[in-house]
């Protein structure tokens, strides 16, 4: 049974259907996160493959981060902010 193109997705086709941004699709692809194939140096999504992907999700994917990624997050925010406002206490 031969795929229909709509049936596969690009990158920016796979972030809007699973809704989140387009980097978290690269990292989470590269990482073996997705259902992913490698064409050349794109990759590229089953549609099918997706929707049973997120079937047997038990949580959203975009609330789903490593305690080291909210804690580079926080403190990111927390530098800029510091930026902004001219907080001290930077070294």
């Amino acid at each position: 049974m031969a795929q229909h193109d709509d049936d596969i997705l690009d990158v920016a086709g796979a972030a809007a259907f699973l809704n989140v941004g387009v980097s978290t699709v690269y990292v989470d692809a590269a990482r073996g996160r997705l259902p992913a194939r490698k064409a050349g140096r794109r990759w590229v999504f089953s549609r099918a493959a997706l929707e049973e992907w997120l079937g047997r999700q038990q949580a959203p994917m975009t609330i789903r981060l490593a305690q080291s990624d909210v804690d580079r997050i926080a403190n990111e925010v927390i530098r800029r902010l510091g930026a902004v406002f001219g907080a001290g206490g930077e070294k």
